[in-house]
């Protein structure tokens, strides 16, 4: 956890890194935009994770958001946490951990996703490198194929209904170009969503998005505390494209 300076309870993000991240990934205490505006910010390791691997604690449908909950139990116990001011953080398949934390736990405030991963998961699984779905597979601990393909249909049906119940502020960072999550994708999920919700939207960016990185984080970091402090009204749907 990287504690914002100051006394006193601070608004508190909790970070769900990408699918074959860790914890120890982000951010760089060297250089934490969440931090310098006086947010603290947790990373965790969710069923299927790195720490969680090597625990045999495995991915299931639905268990990354059990796995969301108990951090936040655990954040309330703590004096420098502002128990009404929690976020959620999600990069990359992390996009979808976040989702489902903050859909079943009405304690999360605001969530931000970036590097979406919030289509069908044909494209990432079938369509991308083999090695996505082999890292995916030994998250799940499934064996053979067919069993993984099951998963993923009631994964993939499993955070459609669980986007819409999503009610928290939300904001999607992403690139028109993202080879994993492509334009039409994005837009669909934003359209199934009931939450106030905001896509930014880089042309000719791809998934990683390093080459927008130096303005997206600050930028979301910004977000994140007026989100927190101020919500967003009802009905909101922001949809804004950018040029690097």
């Amino acid at each position: 956890m990287h504690r914002a300076p100051g006394p006193g309870p601070k608004p508190t993000i909790v970070y769900t890194p990408g699918m074959d991240a860790a914890k120890e990934d982000f951010p760089n205490p060297f250089n934490n935009e969440f931090t310098r505006r006086g947010m603290n910010i947790v990373a965790m390791d969710g069923p299927g994770q790195a720490e969680c691997n090597i625990n045999r604690t495995w991915l299931d449908v639905g268990n990354y958001a059990r796995a969301g909950r108990k951090v936040i139990d655990f954040l309330l116990t703590l004096p420098e946490v502002d128990p009404e001011r929690i976020g959620v953080f999600g990069t990359s398949m992390g996009t979808r951990y976040g989702v489902e934390i903050a859909a079943g736990d009405d304690r999360v405030k605001a969530v931000v996703g970036q590097m979406p991963s919030v289509g069908p998961s044909d494209v990432i699984f079938e369509q991308a490198q083999p090695n996505f779905k082999r890292i995916h597979m030994y998250m799940t601990n499934i064996k053979d194929e067919e069993s993984f393909d099951s998963f993923v249909e009631r994964m993939d049906d499993n955070f459609v209904q669980r986007s819409r119940e999503m009610k928290c502020p939300y904001l999607l960072v992403g690139g028109d170009m993202d080879e994993l999550c492509p334009p039409e994708d994005i837009q669909a999920f934003m359209d199934n969503l009931t939450c106030p919700k905001e896509l930014w939207l880089y042309e000719d960016v791809f998934h990683p998005g390093g080459e927008i990185a130096a303005d997206a984080y600050p930028a979301i970091a910004d977000w994140m505390w007026d989100a927190l402090h101020n919500g967003r009204p009802a009905g909101l749907d922001r949809r804004l494209t950018f040029t690097p």
